[in-house]
């Protein structure tokens, strides 16, 4: 642990000190982990990834971005879930995004995970109050205020579609990979995948013309790796499966975790997908 991090800990184990307290521009926050993106390697900052989730410190609460997080170097008192209540010293970002905060990785302290029981009650609870009206209209609110992170309830997915991408790193990605085995830090290699993965889907704005984004989700990544005894192809239809059949499915509520690119902000990604379980009738008096 820092000597930033000791110094904002009331005692050795315990959540970090009071809101309002800041040393060297950071400040404790807690945030429930919503969205892990899959790692991206910069010669800036390595093997990071980008993680979102909501301010449950603040009031009300509201999104936050986590940048940049080198999740795979993690200690395992540090790995947290997503769902996961997380501790840290924190300050605001320079990437021109208001959501967007510096964490003090050595910081981080884990809380409870969120359950899915009583259909995802507790996850549900938390999530809804911040359901954006539609993507639309989030594209509007980030040209008028700079929004970047939003969740929205699709009216329609229609498709999933894998565009063939270069199969390996490029020169400087490979040069940042070869620092850190030097270092220690490749123990495990990061596998490049080779297709970008697009959600085809309407937002509910009755002028929406449909979107097309890019899913970075940590999942699609990493489930893609998980069937590599298959063909590429059956690979693919076995996502298509996944992601439409069951994430997208009609007999899920599904909500989309959106946010965009620091370099083209008028560019939104899919960051994660919400699936709880479609409530009908008398059953939506478990989210009461």
């Amino acid at each position: 642990m820092t000597g930033l991090a000791s110094r904002l800990l009331a005692y050795q184990g315990a959540p970090l000190a009071a809101p309002g307290r800041r040393v060297g521009g950071y400040a404790p926050v807690e945030v429930v982990v919503t969205v892990k993106a899959y790692p991206v390697v910069s010669q800036s900052h390595g093997k990071s990834v980008c993680v979102a989730g909501i301010r449950t410190d603040a009031d009300p609460p509201h999104w936050a971005r986590l940048w940049p997080i080198p999740f795979r170097s993690l200690p395992a008192t540090g790995r947290f879930k997503k769902y996961q209540r997380i501790h840290l010293l924190a300050k605001p970002g320079h990437d021109g995004r208001p959501e967007t905060l510096t964490p003090d990785i050595d910081s981080i302290q884990l809380g409870a995970q969120l359950p899915t029981t009583d259909a995802w009650k507790a996850r549900r609870r938390l999530i809804e109050p911040l359901v954006a009206a539609s993507t639309c209209e989030v594209q509007r609110r980030q040209r008028t205020d700079g929004t970047s992170l939003a969740a929205v309830r699709p009216a329609a997915v229609t498709g999933l579609v894998a565009q063939a991408i270069p199969a390996n790193w490029t020169l400087k990605q490979e040069a940042v990979l070869n620092q850190l085995s030097l270092v220690g830090s490749r123990a495990r290699e990061l596998e490049k995948v080779p297709f970008a993965f697009k959600l085809i889907y309407r937002c509910s704005d009755s002028q929406c013309r449909g979107h097309e984004q890019s899913i970075i989700d940590w999942e699609i990544g990493e489930a893609y790796r998980s069937w590599r005894g298959l063909s590429p192809e059956d690979r693919i239809h076995k996502i298509r499966d996944k992601w439409l059949g069951e994430l997208c499915s009609p007999g899920k509520d599904t909500l989309l975790f959106i946010g965009n690119m620091k370099a083209h902000p008028a560019n939104f990604l899919v960051l994660g997908i919400f699936w709880p379980p479609r409530l009908q009738g008398s059953q939506l008096s478990l989210l009461a």
